[in-house]
């Protein structure tokens, strides 16, 4: 579970409180006796200092005694559990103030009866809880105070719910996306009595036509409303959109893909003067007529406006009025051309825009951004006519660029990012026609944090990536798909010392590779390594990979020269919680058994690596916080294999598609496991109803279930895993 502990405070000197309470710390005050021992700290103390622990220490700190337990339990105020015991929480967080149950797809409304012995609870989520009906509302409304409440496709929920949840006079938000049984009865029903309501979400709801027009009438009464999102409501028509008229409170509006509004029905926007955030998003519909209607929400400060496809910005100009606006996005606007950009040089508050697949635009046209000396944030993606970056040398504010897939950049349209002292993050994935020597410009920016040069397939040669070296500032970079002619040119990066995440997916047929991991040795602060589809890389690569230290990510698939040797040399990864060997063929036992000194490890991927036995799963029993483990494809895995991994304390999800030697017998071991939480036995064909029915009755913690291509199930064992779980269930 994910706990969360009431408000942080600015990082404190901890140790000062210690010594509030330590009989063995020499400066406690004279003549002020400290308690004798560390259970008898005072709940206050305790209190603090749970609100400075990392979140994840704190699980570990409740098993230290029980008087921490309980003065721990009572710091905890938010929580997403995994598994649904909703009793013993309310047992053992008494001082609970918001409730995430979005990962118990399983809660039922008796078990929803045990909310009652938690009356702090002011938030509680229950998005995708299908089970979850009106009779659970009921229970819900005895939590006085409550003031968030998320409700997003429970689609059992009718009015009669709705009713229910009118006593509760002190909620402000409710999301009811994807409850398609409602109809303006209930809306009317909550709008009549919870006058605090300033967040409504309804946006999904139309895939039974149930939000209306006559809907929009009844939640327009509710005059508090700020933020307001109908979404998806395709029967919504103009007569419903001039409802909210009455609501002059509302901040934001989302109207993304409500089909049937015209521009007529847009005329509301004169009744609306505080609107600052407004969605069109999908309103294909909509033409550059819009302009003059949003040309009255004069607080707008933020505009979305993707997939208007008829918008071409003709009208533009007619925004020179809004002056408070910041981010406007026209992502998918496909008939903007150059003509249509005019207009944006008025609005001079811009500081972030996306004209992502606006394809038709040019240099041209970008000379529009130019005079927008507030800009920091431009989105050119997949503007593959542009040419020439000089209209952009301009926006010394600009931190952040993306001109991916903009293949008509060449080797001399990068100079003028030289200019751009503020950048911070550039993406230049695509750009198939720059060479090492379009990199050069790149060497002064050394503020530059990001750089993703993807499938640049023109920088091939080692000296191509000597400009990087110079950006000392980067933290993130990523060469995927650039597959250089020798691995040694990246012996450039070993200056990089901020650099935190490196990925080098697809150098494939690389030769020289180790020689420059070996080189990057010196980076000890890179936290996430990408090599996958490095074909060429060896034992002799991974072991130099084991200096990295500080390693949390390493993802080594389709790697299929390394044994796993070469793990013996990575003891010291203290930080490593991910580690990725699919389609690793030459993986071998004797490896698994060097990667079972990595205690960290939380999720660990042997998909399709057919030279293990049962004997790497007995090696692996070590790593008692793996969470998540993958096993498809090993056919050499037989019922002993699971019975080793039922000795791992914490696994949740487990994967064995494909292991056809699993027979009821393992699935039988896998009772051991009280909290896998997620399986998947698809193509395991020899398992049997007497197997996965026992499984099913065993595991009350199992969510899912994949039995997909298991041919000895009959329909009758399917029904019964089916209703056991819940219907989470793949057959």
């Amino acid at each position: 579970m994910k706990l969360s502990l009431s408000q942080q405070p600015p990082q404190a000197n901890v140790k000062h409180l210690i010594r509030q309470f330590d009989p063995h710390c020499p400066s406690h005050p004279p003549g002020q006796l400290p308690p004798a021992k560390w259970m008898d700290v005072p709940f206050d103390i305790m209190r603090e200092v749970v609100q400075r622990l990392a979140v994840h220490d704190v699980q570990t700190t409740l098993l230290v005694c029980r008087e921490w337990h309980d003065g721990f339990a009572n710091g905890v105020v938010s929580l997403k559990p995994r598994l649904l015991k909703l009793q013993e929480l309310a047992y053992r967080f008494p001082a609970l103030q918001q409730l995430d149950m979005s990962a118990c797809r399983r809660v039922s409304n008796d078990e929803l009866a045990n909310l009652r012995h938690l009356p702090n609870l002011t938030s509680v989520v229950l998005a995708g809880c299908e089970d979850v009906t009106d009779e659970g509302l009921l229970h819900l409304s005895h939590l006085s105070r409550l003031a968030s409440l998320n409700l997003s496709n429970c689609c059992k929920v009718t009015d009669g719910g709705l009713l229910a949840l009118a006593a509760l006079r002190q909620l402000g938000s409710l999301n009811l996306s994807g409850c398609v049984s409602l109809s303006e009865r209930g809306l009317a029903a909550i709008a009549a009595r919870l006058r605090r309501l300033h967040t409504l979400k309804l946006g999904g709801t139309s895939r039974v036509a149930t939000i209306s027009d006559a809907s929009v009438a009844a939640i327009a009464g509710l005059t508090s409303l700020t933020h307001l999102d109908l979404s998806g409501s395709h029967d919504i028509t103009d007569a419903g959109l001039l409802h909210l008229g009455s609501l002059s409170r509302l901040r934001t509006l989302v109207l993304w893909n409500c089909m049937r509004v015209s521009v007529d029905g847009l005329a509301v926007f004169r009744q609306l003067p505080a609107v600052a955030d407004l969605s069109l998003r999908g309103c294909a519909q909509l033409s550059d007529a819009l302009c003059g209607s949003v040309a009255h929400l004069e607080q707008l400060t933020r505009l979305d406006l993707r997939a208007c496809e008829r918008f071409t910005g003709a009208e533009l100009r007619e925004w020179k009025g809004l002056s408070l606006l910041q981010e406007l996005n026209l992502k998918g606007c496909y008939k903007i051309e150059d003509a249509g950009l005019q207009g944006l040089s008025l609005l001079t508050s811009l500081t972030s825009i996306n004209m992502q697949e606006c394809w038709q635009i040019t240099a041209q046209g970008l000379a529009a951004l130019s005079g927008l000396s507030r800009m920091m944030d431009v989105n050119l993606q997949g503007c593959r006519k542009i040419s020439s970056l000089e209209p952009l040398a301009s926006l010394s504010r600009l931190a952040a660029l993306n001109l991916r897939n903009c293949d008509g950049l060449g080797d001399s349209s990068l100079g003028p990012l030289s200019r751009l002292v503020s950048l911070r993050s550039l993406d230049l994935s695509g750009c198939t026609h720059l060479t090492g020597r379009g990199l050069l410009p790149l060497s002064s920016l050394t503020g530059l944090t990001a750089l993703k040069l993807q499938h640049c397939a023109g920088i091939r040669r080692s000296a191509d990536l000597a400009p990087l070296s110079l950006l000392t500032a980067l933290s993130t970079l990523n060469l995927s798909g650039c597959s250089q002619e020798e691995g040694a040119g990246i012996s450039s990066l070993a200056t990089l010392t901020c650099l935190r995440a490196l990925s080098l997916d697809g150098w494939r047929h690389v030769t020289f590779i180790d020689d420059g991991l070996m080189a990057l040795t010196s980076l000890r602060g890179v936290a996430s390594l990408n090599l996958q589809g490095c074909t060429s890389l060896t034992d002799v690569g991974l072991a130099a990979i084991g200096h990295m230290t500080s390693l949390t990510n390493v993802n080594l698939q389709d790697c299929r020269q390394i044994t796993g040797e070469g793990f013996a040399g990575w003891a010291g990864m203290a930080h490593l919680t991910s580690l990725s060997l699919q389609n690793a063929s030459m993986v071998s036992d004797a490896g698994c058994c060097a990667i079972a000194r990595i205690t960290s490890l939380r999720t660990l991927n042997l998909k399709n690596c057919p030279a293990l036995t049962d004997d790497c799963l007995a090696a692996l029993t070590p790593l008692e916080r793996l969470c998540h483990l993958r096993l498809q494809g090993n056919q050499q895995l037989s019922d002993a294999a699971l019975a080793h991994c039922a000795r791992m304390p914490s696994l949740q999800h487990l994967e064995t598609s494909n292991c056809w030697h699993l027979t009821d017998a393992g699935l039988t071991r896998l009772t051991a496991l009280t909290t896998l939480a997620h399986l998947d036995l698809s193509y395991c064909w020899q398992v049997t109803d007497r197997g996965v029915e026992h499984l099913v009755k065993s595991l009350t913690t199992l969510v899912t279930l994949n039995v997909i291509g298991c041919h000895r199930l009959t329909p009758r064992a399917k029904c019964q895993v089916a209703r056991l779980l819940g219907n989470p269930v793949n057959i």
